[in-house]
């Protein structure tokens, strides 16, 4: 079974469908209590629709109206990263403060264009403040790519574990050891901290509760080691590297109450290696052997 399981997820709205109603009976106004909106393109899946680009327009236009940031997971889409005359591309048609995560993966659709460059509609969404954000989850990091982008200064703004069942237990583990994939390809590790607090609760218009320790902000502290070691550490491809430092947690609080460590599952997971690694012929991006 591949790493992209069809799990049966709820029914999507649609025009007409059960629900629908709903949706657009929604006030307006009420949609600025949200921290923002999410758009899937992706091929990989059997329930997402084909008619990617109306998605997308429709999406953009409802994050317009009610002035709630949009978040596009762009992967195996029919949604060009880099904008093919005027037609719709992503990230080339989101706006500032609009959120592009699993921005590191190798497969199509990926940031990373011929000769190993990074798309020029990326870089201008960046310069007019879209935030990338990693989204490591199941299948979308890739160490090839987190390189490239390294070697550029590319780093993202917002590094999120996409933590779920299909990637609890590899290839993500926990948050902390997608921050360690970070600090391994030289994301300074004050940039590593900002982008899990401060970025990623102004992106969702929470950094008046969350984000630092300011006053009369909720009291949630980790703290944290750095620790040396020697171990491999699977990509979301079955490609390893060898880290030489990673974070440990040493204590948690949440609102002002602590809570017990837990220890990640071991990796790099063997037994998640195979599975990894067979959708790999469709990867655009990966190490060259």
């Amino acid at each position: 079974m591949s790493v992209f399981r069809k799990f049966k997820l709820p029914q999507q709205i649609r025009r007409g469908s059960p629900g629908s109603e709903i949706a657009e009976e929604i006030p307006r106004f009420k949609c600025s209590e949200l921290p923002g909106l999410r758009f899937r393109s992706t091929g990989i899946f059997v329930f997402v629709v084909r008619k990617r680009r109306p998605g997308l327009r429709r999406a953009l236009k409802v994050s317009s109206e009610t002035h709630v940031p949009l978040m596009a997971h762009h992967t195996f889409s029919t949604i060009n990263t880099q904008r093919k005359g005027k037609d719709i591309s992503c990230p080339g048609s989101l706006c500032a403060g609009d959120i592009y995560t699993h921005c590191f993966h190798g497969w199509p659709s990926t940031i990373i264009g011929p000769n190993e460059h990074i798309y020029s509609d990326v870089l201008e969404a960046r310069q007019r403040g879209v935030l990338f954000d990693v989204g490591h989850g199941a299948g979308s990091f890739s160490w090839t790519v987190a390189e490239i982008c390294a070697k550029k200064g590319f780093w993202p703004d917002i590094i999120s574990s996409d933590l779920h069942v299909e990637s609890v237990e590899g290839p993500a583990y926990d948050l902390l050891t997608v921050m360690t994939k970070m600090l391994h390809v030289g994301m300074p590790l004050n940039d590593v901290l900002k982008a899990v607090t401060m970025t990623p609760a102004i992106a969702i218009g929470r950094n008046n509760m969350i984000g630092s320790l300011d006053v009369d902000r909720a009291a949630d502290i980790t703290v944290l080691r750095l620790e040396d070691v020697d171990m491999d550490l699977e990509d979301c491809n079955a490609q390893i590297r060898k880290v030489k430092r990673r974070f440990v947690p040493v204590a948690v609080w949440k609102d002002g109450v602590s809570f017990e460590i837990s220890i990640p599952w071991p990796f790099p997971n063997k037994d998640r290696l195979q599975e990894l690694a067979s959708l790999n012929d469709a990867l655009l991006i990966k190490d060259e052997f």
